[in-house]
């Protein structure tokens, strides 16, 4: 036990809550109580708690709803339940909080101490724990930086990175060589010379082994060591445990493809080389996975120049994600298509719109096969003109902006196209939507002069009132067109313009590959200068309120004193640089500061798919078809685990939430879906939910029922046989009765 220890009572029965606060004092811990839930969150803004015991029913907001929402804040702090009730539905919330332990009342005192001691115990665990990650990963580091320096290297640092658990930024942003690369130079100037005999070790082997160990076992060298540095002899250790478990070791392999990815995205623009080099990386560590599917997208991209290349990767990608799931493959087959069409391989771009069409019809998505109507329109396909209009309409509700932006690039020019020979208006609408959130797209269209005279024209209502330098710069340049009336139009909205400029609309990815956006631009990974700045902007985009000083200091830089508030104001200052659009001309701070603590800006236009997933995937004890749609887009927005590289108490806790929300979610929605037999739709997502749930026997049932109704019972008897085989191998039991039984039904349709 320790006085450093906070424990916060929640419990309205004064006479108890005195009892236990007594109790608690006397053993020697830091005891705060409230009797009320309200009470309970006022302290919590005040203090950061280790523990908090609370009563279940209380007037008001009950104990559970105030875990919920402390947790908001204090994502890390450990649950202790005291209840007189044992409610079914009040068992199942708190097993959804994650509720350390719960005590039954009446209970005896040295019931509760013992019970306290535990959930203290596990939390003093958890936190040291982390510190050892903390201080593992700040080593790793530094010995990344003072083994490798060649500038020519970078190729494998994603290895070293993936192995010593560190986010695959730190190999993107210093660039630097692995030894295993470093042994494949004719040229050591500038090795250590101490390191040239690894060198030649390693140029004497013929596989990849632990390059962590490699660089941990030199390292350790008092040479190389830092004064008082001794955990990499723990890299070195950890590293060789990862290597003797396959089932630990296929998780590294994964992340080290997603490192490859993250890498190979940074470099696409300003180093096509050597993002197809990671790219081709992913290709040849082979497997059936959605990296493959990326990464072949990407050497697709890459090789628009190539056409008949270009179509080899596009026709793997494609038949691959299918493979996988149909939703997969429908996005895939878009993706190719407008990659294709850049290549001038027009018809079989129109082959693969077709495709992801017909999938998005059959899988009830109507975002994506309005995607591929546009597509097809662009791509010179002849497309009835309601067609076109009904899939502006699906683009234009308000919830799926985003969905218009992020194809604005290709769309843009093939709606001014449209817009001049039959102009309606939803174009125009649509026009002005890409407008107010990516004016740039039309700067850049004017400034390449690839639009047609009549197109330049319908430039101007979509930027009739400039609220972006972008918008307002393209204004100035149609008013020098040598066309009299797009100068004309164009000089009236200069001569106009004024008011306060809105800036663009900052999007924050968390789930899958971090990425933001601001409006149709993506912010390259190299301006973010380390993984914290990452973790801080995520963390504050997911909270509600202000978060505490203290609070970000003792999860980011623990034990670091004085030096962790100097931290902390670097990364808030880099951060504000990076999100700021380049050349604003007005103050502008995403990024707020005051005696509560550190927010985003809620007067600025941000987004994040947290929060977006999570107003989504909100129950409904009725759902309608709206309802069926919102919970389609959460599953499709949970790209993947929320900062899967992030391991501090709150990422952490938020990445279990959200894959619980998103568990409960995909069972509602094929409950929806099963009940009315939409089989395409039943298999897509029962998929979906055993790729995050491969024992879930709801998404065998399921998938099985789906085969059945499209007549494919050989497929259902082998999605049955495979459940089977997982569920003895793995957990030791049998298949759920309603399994059985829909098997038997399957053998007897066979007969």
């Amino acid at each position: 036990m320790s006085a450093d220890e906070k424990i916060l009572v929640i419990e309205d029965d004064d006479s108890l809550r005195e009892d236990l606060v007594m109790v608690l004092s006397d053993e020697g811990y830091w005891v705060q109580s409230a009797s009320s839930g309200l009470d309970a969150l006022e302290l919590a803004n005040r203090y950061n708690f280790d523990l908090v015991v609370s009563d279940i029913r209380m007037a008001g907001m009950d104990g559970l709803e105030t875990l919920e929402r402390l947790r908001q804040e204090q994502p890390s702090v450990a649950t202790l339940i005291i209840t007189g009730f044992t409610a079914e539905a009040d068992s199942i919330r708190a097993v959804r909080l994650g509720v350390g332990d719960y005590l039954k009342k009446p209970f005896e005192l040295s019931e509760f101490i013992a019970a306290v001691a535990r959930q203290l115990h596990l939390h003093r665990s958890r936190k040291l724990r982390k510190k050892r990650e903390d201080s593992l990963r700040q080593t790793a580091t530094w010995a990344l930086e003072k083994l490798a320096s060649s500038p020519k290297g970078g190729r494998l640092a994603w290895a070293t990175a993936s192995e010593m658990g560190l986010s695959p930024e730190v190999a993107a942003q210093a660039q630097m060589a692995v030894l295993l690369e470093l042994s494949r130079q004719a040229d050591h100037e500038g090795l250590p010379g101490d390191l040239l005999n690894i060198v030649e070790e390693l140029r004497s082997e013929s596989e990849e082994v632990s390059l962590a160990a490699r660089i941990a076992q030199v390292a350790l060298q008092p040479k190389f060591r830092p004064e008082g540095e001794s955990t990499l002899e723990a890299a070195w250790q950890r590293a060789n445990q990862r290597s003797q478990s396959q089932e630990e070791n296929a998780q590294p392999q994964r992340r080290k493809r997603a490192s490859l990815l993250q890498l190979a995205r940074s470099q696409e623009s300003t180093n096509p080389a050597e993002a197809r080099t990671y790219f081709d990386s992913v290709v040849q560590e082979g497997g059936s996975d959605r990296e493959q599917v990326e990464a072949l997208l990407g050497l697709c991209r890459l090789s628009k120049g190539e056409p008949e290349r270009c179509l080899g990767y596009a026709q793997q990608a494609v038949t691959l994600a299918r493979s996988l799931n149909g939703l997969l493959g429908c996005v895939a087959a878009l993706q190719a298509g407008l990659w294709l069409v850049q290549a001038g391989l027009r018809k079989e771009a129109i082959a693969f719109y077709e495709q992801a069409g017909r999938v998005g019809r059959e899988l009830g998505q109507p975002l994506l096969e309005a995607k591929a109507i546009l597509a097809l329109s662009a791509a010179g396909s002849e497309m009835d003109g309601q067609h076109i209009q009904r899939a502006l309409s699906s683009l234009l509700e308000v919830s799926e902006r985003f969905e218009l932006l992020d194809e604005a690039w290709w769309i843009a020019p093939s709606l001014l196209r449209l817009q001049a020979r039959a102009p309606h208006p939803l174009q125009e609408k649509a026009l002005a939507v890409i407008g107010r959130d990516a004016p740039g797209i039309f700067l850049r269209l004017v400034q390449t002069g690839n639009l047609e005279p009549a197109a330049k024209l319908h430039i101007v209502p979509a930027l009739k009132d400039p609220k972006h330098p972008a918008a307002l710069e393209c204004m100035k340049l149609l008013a020098a067109d040598n066309q009299a009336e797009v100068r004309g139009a164009a000089e009236a909205v200069v001569r106009s313009a004024g008011g306060v400029l809105l800036p663009p609309t900052v999007r924050i990815y968390t789930l899958g590959n971090f990425e933001v956006f601001r409006g149709d631009e993506r912010i390259p990974d190299p301006q973010f200068k380390s993984s914290k700045q990452r973790f801080l902007l995520s963390r504050l985009a997911g909270s509600r309120r202000p978060v505490p000083t203290e609070r970000i200091i003792d999860d980011f830089w623990p034990d670091s004193g004085e030096g962790g508030r100097s931290s902390l104001n670097v990364c808030v200052f880099h951060l504000r640089k990076v999100l700021r659009p380049k050349d604003w001309p007005e103050e502008l701070d995403y990024i707020q500061r005051d005696n509560m603590g550190l927010q985003l800006n809620p007067q600025l236009p941000i987004w994040h798919d947290v929060n977006e997933v999570l107003s989504l995937a909100t129950p409904d004890a009725n759902p309608s078809d709206e309802t069926v749609g919102r919970w389609k887009k959460a599953v499709d927005l949970y790209r993947g685990p929320y900062l899967e590289t992030c391991y501090m108490d709150w990422a952490v806790t938020t990445r279990e939430s959200l894959e619980v929300t998103i568990l409960t979610c995909l069972r509602s929605l094929l409950e929806v879906l099963v009940s009315q037999q939409r089989a395409a739709e039943t298999l897509e997502y029962a998929n979906r939910l055993l790729e995050l749930d491969k024992y879930c026997q709801e998404g065998h049932l399921a998938a099985m029922k789906a085969h059945l109704w499209q007549n494919r019972p050989e497929a259902a008897i082998k999605q049955f046989d495979h459940c089977k085989k997982l569920l003895a191998r793995e957990l030791q039991i049998e298949p759920s009765i309603a399994l059985l039984e829909a098997h038997q039904r399957t053998l007897l349709s066979v007969k």
